[in-house]
C-alpha cells in the first residue's frame, strides 16, 4: 500500500533542469573552458560537493570550478528572471490530488535547501510539503539511497509504502537502491534499457500518477 509520495524537484516539478543544463553550456561557450557536454548530463541529480568532485574528475586540478560556476549562476538567475520558475504541467493538479487523498508529501532534491525552499515558496506548494531532505543536508549524494531513506524515515513511512518520482538516472538509482517504488517522468534523459528493471512505472508526464495511484487503489 502507498502511502506516501516523495518527488524529487529539478526536471520533475519544474523545468529547472533543462535551464541549469543550457546555462552550464553556455559558461562552457565563453569561460574559454569549454566542457564536455556529456558531463552536463551526467552530473544530472548529484548535490553541490558530487558536482564540483565529477567536475575535478573530468577537467583537472588546474580546472576554475568557482570561476566558471559563477558564470553559470548568470546565466541561470537571468533566465529564471525572464521566464520565472518554469513549472512541470500538472503539478499543482497532482499535489491537490495527493493531499485530498491523504497521502504524505516530501521533496528529496540534491539542490541546496535554501535554494529548494525559494522555489517551492515562489511558485505555492510549499505548504503541501511535509519534510524537505535537501542536497546540503546528507553527506553521498544521489546515486547512494540516504537522501530518499532520510525522507521516508522523517516521514514515518517504510521505503517500501513510498513511491519517489524521479526524471535522472542519479535519482533513479538513488531511489531504487533506498527500496523506494520508483516512477520516472523522463525530462532531458529518455528511458534506457539500463533503467527499466529499477522502474515501477513510467509516466509522461506528473498527471500520470493520479492514473497510477487510482488504478493501485482499486486493486
Amino acid at each position: 500500500m502507498i502511502k506516501a509520495i516523495v518527488f524529487d524537484m529539478d526536471g520533475v516539478l519544474f523545468d529547472t533542469e533543462r535551464v541549469a543544463q543550457e546555462s552550464l553550456m553556455k559558461a562552457s561557450a565563453v569561460s574559454g573552458h569549454p566542457i564536455p557536454e556529456e558531463l552536463s548530463f551526467r552530473i544530472l541529480g548529484m548535490n553541490a560537493a558530487a558536482v564540483r568532485q565529477a567536475f575535478m574528475e573530468t577537467m583537472g586540478d588546474d580546472f576554475d570550478y568557482d570561476g566558471y560556476m559563477a558564470i553559470s549562476h548568470e546565466f541561470h538567475v537571468k533566465a529564471i528572471e525572464e521566464e520565472g520558475i518554469p513549472e512541470k504541467p500538472g503539478l499543482h493538479e497532482v499535489l491537490d490530488y495527493l493531499k485530498s487523498h491523504g497521502y504524505r508529501i516530501a521533496l528529496a532534491t540534491s539542490t541546496d535547501r535554501v535554494r529548494a525552499s525559494r522555489n517551492l515558496e515562489l511558485t505555492g506548494v510549499r505548504g503541501y510539503f511535509e519534510e524537505l531532505v535537501c542536497g546540503d543536508m546528507i553527506e553521498r549524494s544521489k546515486p547512494a539511497p540516504d537522501i530518499y531513506l532520510k525522507a521516508a524515515d522523517l516521514l514515518k513511512v517504510a521505503p517500501e509504502e513510498c513511491l519517489a518520482v524521479e526524471d535522472s538516472p542519479n535519482g533513479i538509482r538513488s531511489a531504487f537502491a533506498g527500496g523506494l517504488k520508483t516512477v520516472m517522468v523522463p525530462d532531458l534523459i529518455p528511458l534506457t534499457d539500463e533503467l527499466r528493471p529499477m522502474l515501477f512505472a513510467v509516466k509522461d508526464s506528473l498527471l500520470g500518477l493520479i492514473d497510477l495511484l487510482e488504478e493501485l487503489s482499486a486493486n
